[in-house]
């Protein structure tokens, strides 16, 4: 996950699709393929925009840097459940429910058990 500008645009006639352009989504891109499965990797600018934020998130550094192709070495984040990693050496990574009323989803994450 990455945050920051993005330009965004209907591209299209026969069958539009909405798309999103820019360095942002470049990174949040680049931030999948270095990822590993069942986690959510977050950029440092989007793990200073949680920690402002009023929703508690715990999140992790990686144990490393990770070499970013076109962005260089960056320090990454693993959002977690309780700020440690649990038993099986992955951080629970939270979802998104709808929520039931505006038929929109939820900002606050809902963590599956583990178990």
């Amino acid at each position: 996950m990455s945050s920051g500008p993005v330009v965004a645009a209907v591209l299209g006639t026969e069958m539009p699709k909405y798309s999103f352009f820019g360095d942002t989504v470049n990174t949040a891109s680049r931030m999948e393929s270095t990822g590993e499965g069942g986690r959510l990797q977050v950029t440092a600018q989007t793990k200073r925009l949680l920690e402002e934020s009023k929703e508690t998130i715990h999140m992790v550094p990686r144990d490393r840097p990770v070499l970013v192709k076109g962005k260089g070495v960056m320090e990454t984040f693993w959002v977690s459940r309780d700020g440690v990693r649990n038993g099986s050496g992955l951080s629970a990574a939270p979802t998104l429910r709808p929520s039931g009323t505006s038929g929109g989803t939820s900002r606050k994450p809902v963590v599956p058990p583990m178990g």
